[in-house]
This record gives C-alpha cells, structure tokens and sequence, in this order.
C-alpha cells in the first residue's frame, strides 16, 4: 500500500476473505460478521446502498437501444481461478436462459470482447439473436453498472456484480 495514503488516515479496514473463510456464514448474517470483523457497532439500515447510473450513459444505451428488453446479464470471468466456473457449464446457462424466453448480455472488460465473442461464436446451438457481447460497449465500471441496470437480472461468479446487483436492487445470484 501507499504509505502516504494510509498516513492521511486514522482507521483501516480491511475485511478481504472475512465472508469467504467465515464459517459462520452459515448461520448468521453478513452484517453482524462485518460489525465483528471491523470492531464497529452500527446500524447496517442506516447505510443502504443505493446506486444510480450515470444518466448519461444510460440515455445513449436506451437511444442506441443496445439492451434489449428481459436480457439476463452474465458475469462470467472471475478475479481468482478459485472461483471459476467451467465454460462448458456457462454454455448450458446461456443455452437454457435463451430456450427460457430470455435475452443474455456477457459483460466484461472491453479489451476482452474478442474473447467474449470467440467464446460465444463456440456455442452449438446458440440462437445469436439472443445473445450479446456487453464487453465491447463496456468501457469502464460506469458503463457496466448502467449496462446492468437496464437488465432484468444478473448471473456473476464474482462478487463485483453480486454487489453491483445489491445496489441497484436486482436479483442476482
């Protein structure tokens, strides 16, 4: 870390893996562990997050209509290869949500849509009317958090878009 940054600071925090390695997941709720973790004593509903799209980037989506309506949004790339999810599983997701009535957009970074389209254009089978490559319109994390809230839901293998999901209110898993 920066030392300048962490000396222009009286406290810290760092509660990185405190959900991942904490058994009492299980039972308890995510709140309570973080109050533990951090030796803070808070109100968890008095800070509800709450994310708003830049309008902006949202009004040139609508305009360009580039998501269409019932997309179901894919976060497929993980941060750590300890959380990936095979592709040929991914393949069968996009399979059975398309077959299901719905839209699918993969978002990742836009240096990676070659990628996100090589992987797609794999797919036998894929109706490629219902199908999107999000990372070429993804140029930066407000562009992906305005893509996703212009879905119906979200379907991450990382927490970045889980959290994104819990602040713009969509279900997610």
């Amino acid at each position: 870390y920066n030392a300048d940054l962490l000396s222009a600071y009286d406290y810290h925090l760092l509660f990185i893996s405190s959900i991942e390695n904490c058994i009492e997941t299980q039972s308890e709720n995510y709140y309570d562990i973080f109050q533990r973790v951090t030796g803070l004593n808070y109100n968890a509903r008095e800070y509800v997050s709450n994310l708003i799209p830049r309008p902006d980037i949202v009004k040139e989506l609508k305009i360009q209509n580039m998501i269409p309506k019932n997309t179901v949004l894919l976060h497929i790339k993980s941060s750590t290869p300890l959380r990936s999810y095979p592709m040929p599983k991914w393949e069968k997701v996009i399979l059975l949500l398309t077959q299901k009535g719905y839209n699918v957009g993969v978002i990742d970074a836009s240096n990676n849509s070659q990628k996100v389209n090589d992987f797609l254009a794999g797919i036998n089978g894929l109706d490629t009317t219902k199908v999107f490559n999000f990372a070429a319109i993804s140029h930066t994390i407000s562009h992906g958090i305005s893509i996703f809230d212009q879905c119906v839901a979200g379907i991450t293998i990382d927490s970045s878009f889980a959290h994104v999901a819990g602040a713009l209110r969509k279900p997610a898993v």
